[in-house]
């Protein structure tokens, strides 16, 4: 008897399991367990080798954009004009419709689904999405529900659409989003397969199988019976990870945050700094940390030539510090500005002090703004430490700090020629 820590499910799921035997596929070494809050997780039923196949989807249970292009309803939309539509698109009315058809081939499937997605981002309610006041994330969400009203107000061109509400839409789309799988370029949702968790350091992968025609999942370590069956969601930042999948990822090498730097507006060398720098506005955001050092770089970049009192021609020039003093002011600049962005993250909460708060959605939003916090914070240190670096140059302890390699080989140059000018030896 297989032994697990949580109870297997026997409801919508198990009929789901049912299905996909029924039709060939075998499933017996998966069982789905759900955990005390609702979520649900694969099992292994029995012992996995490394390297064996766990399951194989054929395109027949594999429920993908081209087969919602080529129904009734993607027809329909394609006559409608909204040929141009995104493939997630054509898949959320598909699944629209398959969901209202009594009896339709994916209905077992659908029926498994989660019933909503309060727990992502795009979902919060106005308490919720307090909390994420002071972080970019919150325009993220907030343009994200508008592209996504925009898409369900076109589609209500077709007749059938009309029965579903922005919130069905939205749904439908949010499934996609949170579960879906590539084939050979195509968007295909998984049945039994999409309810695999994310771990950074998975003991399973997917992948198209080698006739291209099947969605496979392999072990990548020994499973015992009980054990959860894992895979990588994507290698993405942070930010967009919780976006996506309304949970926060613990790995700080995917830490992200944003600053925004400006022009000068009265600046005499306005015009030709944002013509060197190729922007039509004067200010200009960048995502910074473990997961964006090139960020970080760029943003040295603007900095370097929003305060020269010179330019040179050719943008690149500035990709290197130019002088000790000129990169002085850069980082002096750049620290400032990274302080002020931390400042905002003080802010005391507006408006809704009595707003209902999910407690799951505020222990991710505060986890979620900690990171943003920390790489910010580490930010501060590492100008910090390249400043003294550069006022005090004989004192090589500094780069113990986390400086990041790219900038840190230009830091020793600089240090380094100060030095061979001042007649010191380091």
């Amino acid at each position: 008897m297989l032994v697990t820590k949580y109870p297997i499910i026997n409801g919508s799921e198990h009929e789901l399991s049912n299905w996909l035997t029924s039709a060939g596929i075998d499933t017996t070494k998966l069982v789905i367990n759900t955990l005390p809050y609702g979520e649900h997780r694969l099992v292994a039923a029995c012992p996995i080798m490394a390297g064996e196949g766990i399951l194989t989807l054929p395109l027949s249970h594999l429920m993908s954009a081209t087969k919602a292009r080529q129904s009734a309803v993607g027809e329909k939309m394609i006559r409608a004009g909204l040929s141009k539509h995104s493939l997630d698109s054509f898949l959320a009315a598909y699944i629209l419709q398959q969901r209202q058809s009594q009896g339709a081939f994916w209905s077992l499937y659908l029926d498994a689904l989660p019933a909503d997605f309060t727990h992502i981002p795009v979902f919060y309610s106005p308490g919720d999405l307090l909390l994420l006041q002071s972080s970019p994330l919150l325009e993220m969400v907030l343009s994200r529900r508008f592209t996504l009203e925009q898409d369900y107000n076109q589609l209500k061109a077709v007749a059938e659409f009309k029965d579903y509400s922005l919130l069905d839409y939205m749904w439908a789309r949010t499934a996609i989003n949170s579960r879906c799988f590539s084939l050979q370029g195509d968007v295909v949702m998984a049945p039994l397969m999409d309810f695999a968790n994310h771990k950074s350091e998975p003991n399973a992968s997917w992948g198209g199988a080698e006739d291209n025609l099947s969605l496979k999942l392999i072990s990548e370590k020994t499973i015992a019976p009980g054990e959860e069956v894992t895979i990588s969601y994507r290698a993405t930042s942070n930010r967009c990870f919780y976006a996506r999948y309304g949970f926060v990822r613990e790995d700080d090498r995917f830490n992200c945050a944003r600053i925004t730097l400006a022009l000068e507006p009265g600046d005499a060398l306005l015009s030709e700094k944002m013509k060197l720098l190729g922007i039509t506005d004067t200010s200009l955001d960048f995502d910074i940390g473990a997961n964006e050092e090139q960020g970080f770089l760029r943003a040295m970049k603007f900095l370097r030539i929003s305060t020269a009192d010179q330019l040179q021609t050719a943008a690149s020039a500035y990709e290197q510090p130019q002088s000790k003093a000129a990169e002085l002011v850069a980082l002096e600049a750049f620290l400032s500005c990274v302080r002020r962005m931390l400042a905002l993250y003080e802010l005391p909460t507006v408006a809704g002090a009595e707003a209902v708060i999910t407690e799951l959605n505020r222990n991710n939003s505060e986890k979620f703004i900690a990171q943003e916090k920390h790489t910010l914070n580490s930010y501060v240190l590492l100008a910090a430490t390249a400043i003294t670096l550069l006022t005090h140059g004989n004192s090589l302890q500094y780069l113990k700090q986390d400086i990041e390699t790219g900038y840190q080989a230009d830091i020793l140059a600089l240090t380094q020629v100060s030095m061979a000018e001042s007649g010191e030896e380091s």
